[in-house]
């Protein structure tokens, strides 16, 4: 068996209850209530604003290595929010300002800026 099937088999268990999990079952069916899916699609535009910030961060401090620069595609969604916003449904009426991020949505990014300010 290879390692990648090893690890597959291994999180089989965990991967079936989170495809049976009744939030991804309701957006995969379409059976989601109007407003579950307007706060996750909120929470999840107010999560890649953070992770372009931090994407960015860790573009400019990435080492250039002769003429492979990686800034170049690490910062492609921080510098192309077209792009971002195609991939990304229209935003729900009221926008992103009246909801605030949950620490769960944007703990680990908040965690990450501040730990490449402290290597300054």
């Amino acid at each position: 068996m290879t390692f990648t099937k090893e690890l597959w088999a291994a999180m089989e268990p965990i991967y079936g209850a989170i495809l049976a999990h009744p939030f991804v079952r309701g957006l995969t069916d379409g059976s989601l209530s109007h407003e579950s899916f307007r706060f996750y699609v909120v929470q999840d535009a107010l999560y890649l604003r953070e992770f372009a910030r931090a994407l960015s961060v860790a573009a400019a401090r990435a080492p250039v290595d002769g003429d492979a620069d990686p800034r170049v595609g690490l910062s492609a969604a921080a510098r192309d929010p077209h792009r971002v916003r195609a991939r990304r449904p229209r935003r729900p009426r009221g926008g992103t300002s009246r909801m605030k991020p949950r620490v769960s949505r944007t703990g680990h990014l908040r965690f990450k800026l501040a730990s490449e300010r402290s290597l300054q």
